[in-house]
């Protein structure tokens, strides 16, 4: 399991990988602790999946808007698309992710996204968010050694 050193959205954190000059320039841009560790996670490249701390869960959950409607994927599971991309703390990092539901419950138990920098044909998000995820995308490749992951957390299967 991939271990964010302790830092997460609700605590904050000071220390911080030097990732080149072009990193270090991108990762300033980010707001929250979660987005830099999870570029930091991206830009260094182990590509292995980022398990969210109970903190980062329940800010996902709090700060983010559902798409559509719940769909069923097992007896004891729903997902739902979620987006974040009206705060500034998750709006370039999450994007979009999926959250897991029990059926039994209705208590959200799971998450799951691609970090990734993938472009999307123009529409899908605002022009200024497709810039900026292409030249990231585009910088990654030249300065970097980025590797896409998933993160997670909880029940999703």
């Amino acid at each position: 399991m991939f271990d964010a050193g302790g830092r997460s959205a609700a605590d904050g954190g000071s220390s911080r990988d030097d990732l080149g000059y072009v990193g270090n320039k991108i990762r300033d841009q980010v707001n929250g602790e979660l987005e830099k560790d999870l570029f930091e996670h991206y830009w260094l490249g182990s590509g292995k999946d980022y398990y969210l701390s109970n903190s980062d869960f329940q800010y996902i959950l709090n700060n983010s808007v559902p798409e559509g409607s719940r769909t069923k994927i097992s007896d004891s599971l729903s997902v739902q698309l979620v987006n974040c991309y009206s705060n500034k703390n998750l709006d370039q990092s999450i994007g979009r992710g999926k959250v897991y539901y029990d059926n039994k419950t209705g208590q959200a138990v799971g998450f799951s996204d691609v970090y990734d920098f993938d472009p999307q044909p123009l529409g899908r998000r605002s022009l200024s968010a497709e810039a900026q995820t292409r030249a990231v995308n585009y910088a990654s490749k030249m300065f970097g050694n980025s590797h896409l992951f998933r993160i997670r957390y909880g029940r999703i299967r």
